[in-house]
């Protein structure tokens, strides 16, 4: 009986957590649950829809995206933008100090910039 007692919390648990949550991974691993499956991880060879949600929402930071409560467009690395009176120009004011990942092979040597958000 006490078994049974010592259980039924941690089911509880484990249904009102997500799955990450209750199955804990090591930070090297990456953990993804999708209703489609992504024929790919690499957003530069595939670009279907369960794809881009798989990876490039998840890996790359967009000029803006768009707030959960209503869909509206919201700052990410633009800290703010205008539009032309036409609607056919855009003008991004990008946030500053914005780094690329580094690693064992790759060190930015500067700074994010326009050039790189033209260019992707």
């Amino acid at each position: 009986m006490k078994l049974a007692r010592t259980l039924l919390p941690w089911g509880l648990l484990g249904a009102l957590l997500p799955a990450t949550a209750v199955f804990a991974s090591p930070e090297s691993t990456l953990v993804y649950c999708s209703e489609a499956s992504p024929e790919s991880f690499n957003p530069r060879i595939a670009s279907s829809g369960p794809t881009s949600v798989a990876s490039s929402q998840t890996l790359y930071n967009r000029l803006v995206t768009f707030s959960p409560q209503d869909n509206s467009p919201i700052p990410s690395l633009a800290t703010s933008w205008t539009i032309s009176p036409d609607g056919k120009t855009y003008t991004f004011t990008l946030h500053k100090g914005v780094k690329f990942n580094s690693n064992k092979y790759f060190t930015p040597g500067r700074d994010f910039n326009a050039d790189d958000e033209v260019l992707s």
